[in-house]
């Protein structure tokens, strides 16, 4: 069952839409019980790894799915038959897990509480006719809303879409990596678009990789030259100034 979470799927698609295409993948291959499946995975887990079956590259399958374990949807582990996902967040897909006998009075009592607190939900919505102001219930998983650092694929899939080169997106997610810069001073994650937009303007726009070296060679030459006309200019101010008489 697919669950109506604009919020929770609006995050999703912007942040990585293959996240929300493995979600799928994930919720529809899940064992739903009771027991474990023939493949030995337990309730709520499935075999994946087969990201050309998703219509994805092996790069952007491991970034979906490092987004979905960051957000708290899935945990993952290897096997001897492969990477194992486990469904442990239901607030998009719910595969209507059957944990056996033991539960079924629990599924039910719960079950028919949230048809109970639908029904009233409904019937506030209906009495105050305003759609639009009706309070939203936080999603029980506020990990979505947090941002994260961007993966090399993500700074590259911007570039592309505000003409940046992709050596040019490499060249800026290394320097972050290095120096450790995404964050600030609160530690929140910067607008690191803004700011690979700013150093791409300063550096000229060089397409190519080599002008790029060229533009920082002229720069230090630049500075360098400056450098020399300026420790010129002191040595002649002290050349032409009268000797200093000492006193004893």
């Amino acid at each position: 069952m697919c669950q109506r979470n604009e919020l929770l799927v609006s995050e999703m698609l912007n942040k990585n839409p293959n996240a929300f295409i493995l979600l799928y993948f994930i919720a529809t291959r899940a064992w739903r019980g009771p027991g474990m499946s023939p493949r030995d995975c337990d309730i709520g887990e499935a075999l994946i790894g087969d990201s050309s079956r998703m219509g994805m590259t092996q790069q952007k399958y491991r970034t979906a799915k490092k987004h979905l374990e960051n957000m708290g949807f899935i945990t993952t582990k290897s096997t001897s038959k492969g990477t194992v996902a486990k469904l442990i967040n239901t607030e998009l897909f719910d595969p209507n897990f059957d944990f056996g006998n033991d539960q079924i009075n629990e599924q039910l009592t719960n079950k028919q509480r949230a048809t109970n607190d639908q029904v009233t939900t409904n019937n506030n919505c209906n009495k105050s006719n305003n759609w639009n102001k009706r309070e939203t219930t936080p999603p029980h998983n506020q990990n979505h809303l947090i941002k994260l650092i961007p993966e090399q694929m993500e700074v590259i899939g911007y570039g592309d879409e505000a003409s940046i080169p992709e050596w040019y997106c490499k060249h800026y997610h290394e320097q972050k990596e290095i120096k450790n810069t995404w964050k600030n001073h609160q530690g929140q994650i910067i607008n690191w678009k803004r700011e690979i937009l700013s150093w791409f303007n300063k550096d000229g726009k060089p397409l190519k990789e080599n002008e790029h070296k060229k533009i920082n060679q002229f720069s230090r030459s630049k500075n360098n030259a400056n450098s020399g006309t300026y420790n010129e200019q002191r040595k002649n101010n002290y050349k032409n100034a009268p000797a200093l008489k000492t006193r004893f």
